[in-house]
């Protein structure tokens, strides 16, 4: 087997992996920013007393939660497809690698069947040219 084959698909799956963890890392921090936010905007103090002013003040935070959860999808949505888009991208790099690989072991065999063969035929023909003499002799 080729050891560069099989160095350049362990590179390839390693680079599949740190893709995954930091995709899974930054979708964590996204949420607990977004959670963060969520939660600084609810538990801000009311900044009066009245009734009108508290329902004008629920609404308002409210557009704000709504604007934060529209703007969090919209990035999850990018994120996501970008992560997608590079997976499929290694993944052919992975099967072309692993294609590498086989098409490299079957050449190993066939090479080495080969060898097998061309000894057997050596050995197959001394043997009858000893038979040839023994015989004319």
């Amino acid at each position: 087997m080729n050891n560069t084959t099989q160095a350049t698909y362990g590179d390839v799956a390693a680079e599949t992996t740190t893709l995954i963890i930091d995709a899974i890392k930054s979708s964590n921090e996204r949420a607990l920013q977004y959670w963060k936010s969520v939660w600084d905007i609810v538990a801000a103090p009311a900044e009066s007393t009245s009734t009108g002013y508290d329902v004008r003040a629920g609404f308002d935070r409210l557009d704000k939660v709504v604007n934060l959860t529209v703007q969090e999808l919209e990035t999850s949505i990018k994120k996501n497809a970008h992560v997608a888009e590079t997976l499929i991208a290694q993944s052919t790099k992975l099967q072309q690698s692993a294609a590498e690989t086989v098409r490299t072991v079957v050449e190993s065999g066939l090479s080495s069947a080969k060898q097998a063969v061309e000894t057997t035929n050596d050995r197959i023909e001394t043997l009858v040219r000893g038979d040839k003499a023994r015989a004319a002799a």
